[in-house]
């Protein structure tokens, strides 16, 4: 089965956050260790809760290849709560890193509603294109 662009686009982009929130995790437990007065079993708690929300992702980028309709659900919540993080960070003096968390988690909220995405979840999914009546 060949992707449609826009999909393609999504798991790209996707990728990219999965990557990203990983280092997070690795950066995490290593600035803790260097760091006195930081709890390293605090920082190996919550490096432990973003390897499961990189792999919640994964599931999704899976999910959106096959084409499974869970996935849409699954990529938007996690790509407003890019955008509400993004947009937190950008305003707390740290545009470098907020500004293209909320233009990737943009662009894959729209992209997620594009024709082309729809209508992959949907065939893959037993459901007709939009447009088209059973």
């Amino acid at each position: 089965m060949r992707l449609p662009a826009p999909v393609k686009v999504i798991l790209s982009l996707m990728a990219l956050e999965v990557l990203a929130v990983l280092a997070i995790a690795v950066l995490m437990v290593v600035s803790a260790a260097h760091t006195p007065g930081e709890s390293v079993t605090s920082a190996i708690l919550l490096a432990v809760a973003f390897v499961l929300i990189a792999g919640a992702l994964a599931v999704a980028m899976a999910g959106m290849r096959k084409g499974r309709l869970f996935s849409r659900a699954l990529t938007l919540i996690w790509q407003v709560f890019g955008v509400i993080i993004g947009t937190q960070t950008a305003l707390g003096g740290q545009p470098g890193i907020g500004i293209p968390v909320v233009v990737v988690s943009g662009a894959v909220l729209l992209l997620l509603f594009s024709t082309p995405v729809m209508n992959h979840l949907r065939i893959n999914s037993n459901l007709p294109p939009l447009g088209q009546d059973r």
